[in-house]
This record gives structure tokens, sequence and C-alpha cells, in this order.
């Protein structure tokens, strides 16, 4: 991701995020849409077959969330240890987003579960992912958090000045 300024990288790191968040809000949506007028039930008729997937894809979308989020947080070690401002920001949001993508496609991986097995477990899972992914937005106070600036670079994220290299 390529920025100017700090308006410009929160400028796009939010537009993305927002694009992240919409897929599985959409895709809720649209269960919702097609359950609110009938009775809720399983694609999957089989209560064999219901329960087969709930223990095989609960547990693939939930290592895959943790794996994220873990791997999220050693990038972010690496990152803190970088100088330049500038190439502290463009790595995380790589990473960030990156991140977000990961854990909005396992959101929707829940919401195809919740859809076959009609099981509460998937919706549960796909309100804390979106929690999570929803608490984790991009301000400049997460992101100082996030990469523990100092205090002269957490100022130009939050007072939005300009980058030290402009002229």
């Amino acid at each position: 991701m390529e920025f100017k300024s700090p308006e410009e990288f929160f400028y796009k790191i939010n537009q993305m995020f927002s694009w992240i968040l919409a897929a599985p809000l959409i895709f809720f949506i649209v269960l919702f849409l097609e359950w609110r007028d009938t009775e809720w039930k399983a694609l999957l008729e089989s209560e064999e077959t219901r329960i087969f997937f709930i223990y095989l894809l609960l547990p693939i979308v939930l290592a895959f969330a943790v794996g994220t989020v873990r791997s999220f947080i050693q990038k972010r070690r690496v990152i803190t240890e970088l100088t330049d401002l500038v190439e502290k920001l463009k790595e995380y949001a790589s990473s960030f987003v990156r991140m977000q993508l990961f854990l909005a496609v396992t959101a929707l991986i829940a919401l195809t579960g919740l859809y076959l097995t009609g099981s509460n477990l998937f919706a549960a899972y796909y309100f804390i992912m979106l929690f999570y992914i929803s608490i984790n937005r991009p301000s400049p106070e997460v992101i100082s958090k996030h990469l523990r600036l100092k205090k002269d670079e957490r100022d130009i994220l939050i007072k939005k000045k300009p980058f030290q290299n402009e002229s």
C-alpha cells in the first residue's frame, strides 16, 4: 500500500477494512432474508451429516483464526523493530489487511456452516469474529498501541502531521 500522508494512509486502510467487514455482513443479510419468512432449517437433512460438518468445520475455522491472529502478532513484533515510520505503516497495513481478510474468510466459512447445519455454534463464531474484526478497526490509537510507537511517531499519526521525510 502506497501513501504520502497519514490522512491517505488512514483513508486507504479504513477503506480496505470497510470492504473486508462488508463481505461477511452481506452474506449474513442474505441468509437472514432467506430465513426470515420461512422456517429456519439446515440445508443438510441428515443429523449425522450435520454433526460431521460441525466437527469438521468448526475446529478448522477456529484453528485458522487463532493461527492468523498469532501470525499477525508475531509480524507486529518484527514491524516494531523498524526505524522508519512510513515503512512501519506499510508493513503494518499489509499484515493487518491480510489478517482481516483471513478472519473474514473464516466468518464466511462459519456462515456457510450455519447454512448447511443450522448449528448456532457457527452463528456464535460468526458474531465473535465480527466483534473481533470491529474492535480492531484501524484507528491512530490502535495502530500506535500495536506498533508501540514513540511519542513523536504517535503525534504524527494522531495529529496527522506530515511524515518527516516529506519536504
